[in-house]
């Protein structure tokens, strides 16, 4: 482990204090820093991605741009299709659920690093 986000923090400690995930934070699990086996470290990333999800469906209930049921579809189509694949506890699936969530976080990146150039040089000339 080279490197660790800031934002990773939170849910691992979380986790590792017995707390659940704070629903606004989007963080992925360190699984490094988690105990037990594949097993243990999958549920935490289950339980994370599950987090993240009703996390963004409360954001595109309160019609935040990029975050609608129509934009988020088919990440909660391959999340319904993982859940439903009842497959034991294996790299390949750690290593969707992590693909799942990383494809998730870039969505939000990019939802949230938009730009209105108009309005933020009327909001210099105001200022």
């Amino acid at each position: 482990l080279d490197t660790v986000n800031q934002i990773d923090l939170v849910p691992t400690l979380s986790l590792l204090c017995g707390l659940p995930i704070p629903w606004s934070n989007l963080g992925v699990v360190i699984p490094e820093f988690l105990p037990g086996g594949l097993a243990s470290r999958l549920d935490a990333l289950r339980m994370n991605v599950h987090q993240v999800r009703q996390y963004l469906e409360g954001v595109g209930a309160a019609g935040e741009p990029g975050f609608t049921a129509t934009e988020l579809g088919d990440f909660w189509t391959r999340l319904d299709s993982l859940e439903k694949s009842n497959s034991k506890p294996s790299v390949e699936l750690y290593l969707e659920y992590h693909r799942l969530m990383n494809d998730l976080l870039k969505h939000c990146q990019h939802a949230w690093a938009r730009f209105d150039e108009r309005r933020m040089k009327r909001g210099l000339a105001l200022g």
